[in-house]
């Protein structure tokens, strides 16, 4: 199975489930996942940046169930502004994403 085609499917329904919902910009993250450790500090590597009219930004991963958790961690460790919000989009065989909110660690914040 080819998964990086699989990967963008899954931004491309989550894009348009987000357009959906009221997101006025989109923003779709390029790169790999194993160039995140060469990355300098303070720059992030995430799916999707979601920017609303009424300012609820978000920042998203997009995953099957079986990646679930690496998704939280990575959104975990992101540093945002605030009032931005984490959100997971699970697609499994449905045809909306189980959306997942994510708060930062306690240690974290």
């Amino acid at each position: 199975m080819n998964t990086s085609a699989k990967g963008k499917r899954l931004e491309l329904k989550s894009i348009k489930w987000l357009s959906a919902d009221g997101a006025h910009v989109i923003f779709r993250a390029k790169g790999i996942r194993q160039a995140e450790k060469f990355l300098q500090p303070g720059v992030c590597q995430v799916d999707l940046i979601c920017l609303y009219p009424e300012g609820a930004n978000k920042v998203v991963e997009v995953t099957t169930p079986a990646n679930r958790s690496r998704a939280r961690q990575r959104l975990e460790r992101l540093p945002l502004p605030p009032g931005w919000l984490r959100e997971i989009h699970v697609w499994g065989r449905e045809k909306r994403p189980d959306v997942i909110p994510v708060t930062r660690t306690e240690a974290e914040q």
